[in-house]
Formats: C-alpha cells, structure tokens, sequence
C-alpha cells in the first residue's frame, strides 16, 4: 500500500545521492566571498588606472604651446591666419532676416563660415557657402535685437582669415521694408 509522506510525494525533501542543492551549503561561502573580495580589488585598481591616465592627458595637454601676444608659437592643430580675409561686408537688415554680401579675396578658390552673435556676445558659426560664394542670408531674427556678422575665409584646414565685424543698427528711425 502506499503511504503519503509530509513533503507530498515519495521523496519529496530529499536530495538525491550526487544532486546538486539549490541553496548554498553553510561551508562554500568563504569562495564566493573570496571572489567577491577579488573582483573588488580588480575594480579598483582599473579606476586607480583610469584616474592615472585622466591626469597624464592633461598634465600634457597644459604643456601644449600657446598662442601669445609677445610671440607667434601657436600649437599646430591651431588654426591661424593666414591668406587675405573678405573685404567690403555689407548688411542688407530686413527685420526678421540680414542678408549679407562681401568680396571674395581667393577669387573662388576658398570656402567662407559666416558667424553671428548678438551685440556685445561672442561670435559663432551660422552657416558656410562654398567657393566662389559672397552672400548669405540669416533667417528667423528677432527684429528688436542688434546682431552683429563677419565672414570667415577658409583657406585650409590650418589657415583662416576673418572679415572686420559689421553690425545691424536698428533703432526707432530705421525705415521698414
């Protein structure tokens, strides 16, 4: 006949002789704390290395030459000027746009990055045209504000050469178009 066991089936509760237990048994911790401990360390001495590498990269990058007003050494992935930079830049101020017109000192040969920024901040590239380029048109202004543009001759990737900065004067006695 058979008798129903406390653990529901024949067995039930037992382990099986060479069965692995799903619980861990009192006497293995020390290895996975051991492992533990190991890939702590390992953790650790790869951000000791990481910082290390961080202030080698910037010790470096501070001993780089710069530019200076006494002297011309400027480090070689700076660009400079070089070559003869726009002339004549004209603002045609229509409110909400500017367009803009220069002459070409490369006669078609140097592309031109055109930078704006609102009286008094730092300029910033807008837009760029290709050779043989000299206008451009900056869209979506605020009608209110003074803006202030200058041409950028791209000669090389290492040679450059700005236009002086013209800026908008709009005013109360501005005629609108």
């Amino acid at each position: 006949m058979w008798q129903q066991l406390p653990g529901g089936y024949p067995g039930a509760g037992q382990a099986a002789a060479g069965a692995l237990s799903p619980y861990p048994i009192e006497g293995n911790r020390s290895g996975s704390r051991g492992i533990a401990v190991a890939l702590t360390v390992l953790a650790t001495l790869v951000a000791i290395v990481a910082v290390g590498a961080l202030v080698v990269v910037l010790a470096n990058r501070s001993q780089e030459p710069v530019a200076r007003e006494t002297e011309g050494t400027v480090a070689p992935s700076v660009p400079v000027l070089g070559g003869a930079p726009p002339t004549g830049l004209e603002l045609d101020d229509r409110g909400t746009s500017v367009g803009l017109t220069w002459g070409d000192p490369a006669r078609g040969k140097a592309s031109f990055i055109i930078t704006m920024a609102r009286r008094g901040e730092q300029l910033k590239p807008v837009g760029h045209v290709g050779p043989g380029t000299v206008e451009f048109v900056e869209l979506g202004l605020n009608k209110n504000l003074d803006y202030c543009f200058a041409v950028v001759a791209v000669y090389s990737t290492k040679q450059v050469s700005s236009s002086v900065q013209e800026c908008t004067k709009r005013g109360t006695a501005r005629p609108q178009r």
